[in-house]
């Protein structure tokens, strides 16, 4: 799930991105675009997930690009709605 909104973020396909999250960061994401986050898009961009923790109807994930690995490591943090997982930001 957060591997999928990740990618498909950097990739510029927010409508697939926001299949993954609340409706509130979807609501973000659409503010995002309004402000020029077009301008960072990356098409062959990957993340790998390589933590994660979960506790009740929370969890997060760790990822990183497998291709560098002094990148940034990316947080994402997801919850629970209605027995399914989405990204909240």
């Amino acid at each position: 799930m957060a591997q999928n909104f990740a990618e498909n973020l950097a990739k510029g396909n927010t409508e697939k991105a926001k299949k993954y999250a609340t409706e509130a960061t979807g609501s973000m994401i659409d503010m995002a675009l309004k402000m020029g986050l077009s301008e960072h898009i990356t098409p062959d961009f990957t993340y790998k997930a390589y933590k994660d923790s979960i506790v009740n109807n929370k969890a997060w994930v760790k990822l990183r690009d497998p291709k560098n690995p002094d990148a940034q490591i990316q947080v994402i943090y997801l919850i629970k709605v209605d027995g399914k997982w989405l990204v909240q930001m």
